[in-house]
């Protein structure tokens, strides 16, 4: 199994920095994983970063952000995907799918409140995100009920993952929470493409695996913990090289 690229975005659970640079007509791209003369890789502290250092991309992008919802995750992928040089035939994307009450709102890189946690910069995509927990974004959203938030942001997913298949991208995600148990038309966008999400085991998110099995950053930060992010990449790639 071999893919010159890999894409990936989510949430903090998926979160590591950029990893790299897009391929272009000119260039391959890089990852900061990847072996290079002269140059020590990076150490990997999330999941997808293991996956990149095992399979050994000519490229590996991160888009994911802390703090941020599925309507980051599905813009990034699309507009990375869109205006780089990246081939069905040879890319697999990866990401988490995050809390769907996170209502995402892109701004201009200059904007006093564009999120510290977005990992990418303009020549990678022309636009940010607005610090979610900014009194502007606050106010920007706060006449939008929670229903509307999470049908929008549904939408979204919805959007990414036809995206993904009918361009015939390689693609499995994993979930931060068990959205199964969210209302009827999340349940439906996921379960039309539960084919392709990973179980950890008998779970099938990823807060629900670290608790059960001990791997969590502490007892009140639910997030993998290092070794979490290890044993979780173990599963993700195992599932990939017998299901590719």
């Amino acid at each position: 199994m071999y893919f010159k690229n890999i894409v990936s975005s989510g949430c903090s659970f998926t979160a590591d920095g950029i990893g790299g640079f897009p391929p272009t007509i000119e260039n391959v791209g890089n990852s900061s994983f990847g072996i290079y003369e002269g140059i020590d890789p990076a150490v990997p502290n999330a999941w997808v970063s293991w996956i990149a250092k095992k399979i050994h991309p000519s490229s590996f992008v991160n888009l994911a952000s802390g703090s941020h919802g599925n309507i980051l995750i599905a813009h990034s992928i699309i507009e990375l995907l869109s205006n780089f040089n990246y081939s069905p035939d040879n890319t697999l994307i990866l990401f988490n799918l995050s809390n769907f009450y996170r209502y995402d709102v892109p701004c201009d890189f200059s904007n006093f409140n564009a999120s510290p946690w977005v990992p990418w910069s303009s020549n990678i995509i022309p636009y940010t995100f607005y610090n979610m927990w900014s009194k502007k974004h606050k106010s920007l959203i706060k006449e939008i009920d929670a229903t509307t938030i999470q049908n929008i942001t549904a939408n979204n997913v919805n959007f990414l993952f036809n995206f993904l298949s009918n361009n015939r991208y390689k693609f499995y995600f994993l979930m931060m929470e068990d959205y199964f148990k969210s209302p009827p038309k999340i349940k439906n966008v996921i379960s039309n493409f539960r084919n392709h999400l990973i179980y950890l085991d008998k779970s099938n998110n990823m807060m629900e695996f670290c608790l059960k099995n001990n791997i969590t950053v502490s007892e009140t930060d639910h997030h993998p913990s290092k070794l979490g992010h290890e044993i979780i990449s173990d599963i993700v790639h195992q599932h990939i090289t017998t299901t590719i």
